[in-house]
């Protein structure tokens, strides 16, 4: 069941256009379809629709038009990483209606190689990308750091930028965003005495970078099948604790966990990344059995807190899994004390089953209406759920 969540750029204007939006693009996928066509007659100009159509809902929304994989093209609505702006792409994806011709994503797909030696011609700092070699390794929080080995004599910004350039168009921008941690340069050759080249000795497990999809979905795959095959809930009485400190500035409000003092988490994988959102948290990299790794928000200072049933945040934590637990879907794996917030860390396998058991187990307790469920995953931060229907907005991080 899908769950409704709030964010900065959610309004019922927005709403509207997106619905106007679907509407139109519905009315002309034909003609749309025809513009595509290579035996097309079609004077449509697709920037100035889009411009007039799609670029109303919010103008930093990235769009690209391309061929399809089930269907003869597809739409890409891409956020450019801009956390901000993700929530929005996604309500604009999850609306788009069944389409004759066009599938319609979230971020740009992954390109092929061939594809992509016919896009790179001339643009990049490199005469060809096929002399390029690269390494893939699994690092901290199931992350993948790729080092590139390049025939680029100076390695500046313009070459990082287009390594990750060629990253994201091999990979597509949703691998890149949610499993690829660092991205360096080597050079694959140097200057010897009197001027000669010479080679580098590459690491024995370097690749073609031609094989750089095969070898990051391999990756993806050793980190899945690692993962434990029953959810956390299930394995907490069998795993030891952890606990983290931190000392937070002194600040009015604060976003996420920034006045985090001290943290009590279950000692497994997702842990340390789970703390601060580090390395981009994804609840994919640390769950096989699509485990949402939430958490909730409580307000200390609120003016409400003295109606409070709940003696302490252990006995919240309780509260939570007990009601999670009756349903098997989920349980608490950390908890947490702020300047002015308390949080419960959680961990469901179904996310739509387990908001409304959430919010019920805590209006029990009368918590304070300045409590809120929110998002580990890096790419919804900007998104919350009231625990009350009249819960207020809370501080979000600024982008």
């Amino acid at each position: 069941m899908p769950i409704e969540t709030n964010f900065p750029l959610k309004s019922s204007a927005r709403s509207k256009a997106i619905q106007a939006w679907w509407q139109v693009f519905g009315e002309k996928e034909n003609q749309l379809n025809s513009v595509f066509s290579e035996s097309s007659n079609d004077q449509i100009d697709i920037a100035e629709f889009m411009d007039q159509y799609f670029n109303v809902i919010h103008r930093d929304l990235c769009w690209e038009y391309g061929p399809g994989e089930k269907k003869a093209h597809r739409l890409a609505i891409a956020p450019e990483r801009d956390r901000q702006i993700y929530p929005l792409a996604d309500q604009i994806v999850s609306q788009a209606p069944e389409l004759q011709h066009f599938e319609i994503c979230l971020n740009r797909p992954s390109t092929s190689w061939e594809d992509y030696i016919k896009w790179t011609d001339g643009r990049l700092s490199w005469r060809s990308p096929e002399g390029i070699r690269f390494t893939a390794n699994i690092g901290e929080h199931n992350l993948i750091d790729l080092v590139f080995y390049t025939q680029t004599k100076h390695q500046d910004d313009r070459t990082y930028d287009n390594c990750f350039i060629m990253a994201e168009t091999l990979l597509g921008e949703e691998v890149v965003s949610n499993w690829i941690g660092n991205i360096d340069l080597e050079e694959a050759q140097k200057s010897g005495i009197f001027g000669r080249i010479k080679p580098v000795q590459l690491p024995s497990n370097s690749l073609p970078v031609s094989k750089l999809k095969e070898a990051v979905a391999n990756h993806i795959a050793q980190i899945k099948n690692a993962l434990p095959k029953a959810p956390l809930f299930e394995r907490a009485d069998d795993c030891t604790w952890m606990i983290i400190k931190s000392e937070p500035k002194e600040l009015e409000d604060y976003s996420r966990m920034d006045d985090m003092l001290v943290m009590s988490i279950l000692e497994l994988g997702p842990g340390i990344s789970l703390y601060n959102g580090q390395g981009r948290f994804f609840s994919e990299r640390f769950s096989a059995l699509g485990e949402t790794f939430i958490f909730v928000k409580i307000d200390g200072a609120a003016n409400d807190v003295e109606g409070h049933l709940f003696e302490d945040r252990n006995a919240m934590q309780d509260a939570l899994d007990v009601a999670l637990g009756e349903a098997e879907i989920g349980g608490t794996i950390a908890g947490a004390t702020g300047q002015r917030y308390s949080y419960i860390f959680l961990a469901v396998t179904d996310l739509g089953q387990a908001v409304p058991l959430i919010k019920a187990a805590l209006r029990s307790g009368r918590i304070t209406q300045r409590s809120w469920i929110m998002f580990n995953d890096h790419t919804r931060e900007q998104e919350w759920i009231g625990i009350w229907d009249d819960s207020p907005e809370p501080l979000l991080p600024s982008v």
